[in-house]
């Protein structure tokens, strides 16, 4: 075992970042991405998928505040509004696509890191998979005994993928509607008949936001559940028009300021 253990887990980042559009942007851009990226759970954790974390602007503010002598430099609020709308949808033109989706929330709002699952897998670069072949190799021969034990026991891919599904849907439902539901085996049914139909996490993420919009603060409230939403309408649920006009990130982050100070 190592005798220098750094605390506290760690992130990936891919070289590809240096091709990205985010190095030709002002320096906070990248701080205030690499800080979401080491916000964000690593595993699911009370109701936040792996990938999310919740925040508020001025809780990245203070994050992103630095010294200059004995004097406090902070960005503006504006200054951040602008890289998240960024993060969330870049300029027409870009070829970075979408980095994160936000939801608002109580005091502040939860981002989602989109692909956090493929560049947080060591699995997933050039390179890794040819080391863990030689390190296979040689456990097999008896010259390493315990390298590998994480590699030998790992359980079944499916499985994996499965139960991350599950996990990642219902703590998305319970974020947006403050709720507690379990990944019962009911649950679970739901959700593997909408999967066999070729639904996809995102499409169980916009039926939950477009219903939650529909029905909270009526009565059909109380339908905002499982087998509700991912039941036999989740279709015409997930394929509904939205006329709705969608807010920009600041004009939801003003809309609650104003909600807290009445």
């Amino acid at each position: 075992m190592s005798e220098h253990l750094v605390p506290g887990g760690y992130i990936l980042l891919s070289r590809k970042l240096i091709e990205s559009e985010i190095m030709s942007k002002p320096p906070l851009y990248l701080k205030v991405w690499v800080w979401l990226l080491l916000k964000a759970q690593h595993s699911l954790y009370k109701g936040l998928e792996r990938g999310s974390c919740k925040t508020s602007m001025p809780q990245i503010i203070e994050a992103m505040s630095y010294k200059v002598g004995y004097r406090t430099e902070k960005p503006t609020k504006r200054e951040i509004q602008k890289i998240i709308e960024w993060l969330r949808n870049p300029h027409e033109g870009s070829t970075t696509g979408n980095m994160m989706v936000t939801t608002k929330v109580t005091q502040g709002f939860v981002y989602k890191v989109l692909n956090y699952n493929v560049y947080q897998d060591p699995n997933n670069y050039e390179g890794y998979n040819e080391k863990v072949t030689k390190e296979q190799r040689s456990a097999n021969n008896g010259s390493n005994n315990n390298k590998n034990e994480t590699i030998t026991n790992k359980p079944d891919k499916n499985e994996v993928k499965e139960e991350s599904i599950h996990s990642e849907v219902i703590g998305y439902l319970n974020i947006i509607l403050d709720t507690k539901f379990k990944a019962t085996e009911t649950c679970k049914g739901f959700i593997n008949a909408r999967v066999k139909e070729g639904a996809t996490i995102e499409d169980f993420e916009k039926v939950i936001d477009k219903k939650h919009k529909d029905w909270k603060g009526t009565t059909m409230a109380k339908y905002l559940r499982p087998q509700t939403l991912f039941g036999t309408k989740f279709d015409s649920y997930l394929n509904e028009k939205d006329d709705e006009h969608v807010k920009s990130f600041f004009e939801m982050y003003e809309d609650d300021q104003r909600e807290e100070k009445l």
